[in-house]
């Protein structure tokens, strides 16, 4: 499956990617044009990070709550190096917050849900 269809492939209603090797390229993450007023936010992850699993549960209920209004993308650092070294992620988990193509704002380190739904509050702004 192409990035492109695995992004809109997610459940829960979400464009999630998870696994090994799914190769989300910059331009579906940055947008086409097309979708690129809708906020991503990237949760960089790997399968082996206590700290990302803890994480994750919390990314996925705010993805609920927001539907519709942001996409949620899970990236393997293990798995993608493309948007590691675009984003420079050099620690994990990192959640990097897209709006408009560019960087909206980034935490690094497992933080509480309402910290990662301030961000996201403040990307829909």
């Amino acid at each position: 499956m192409d990035a492109s269809k695995a992004l809109k492939a997610g459940s829960f209603g979400l464009d999630a990617l998870v696994g090994e090797g799914c190769g989300v390229s910059v331009r579906a993450v940055e947008g086409d044009g097309s979708d690129s007023k809708t906020p991503v936010m990237l949760e960089f992850y790997a399968d082996w990070c206590a700290p990302c699993q803890e994480v994750s549960p919390a990314l996925e209920e705010l993805a609920h709550e927001f539907q519709g209004r942001i996409r949620l993308i899970r990236v393997n650092v293990d798995a993608d190096s493309e948007l590691v070294d675009k984003y420079a992620v050099y620690s994990i988990p990192t959640i990097v917050m897209v709006r408009n193509g560019r960087e909206a704002n980034r935490i690094i380190g497992a933080k509480g849900k309402d910290q990662y739904r301030a961000a996201i509050i403040e990307a829909l702004k």
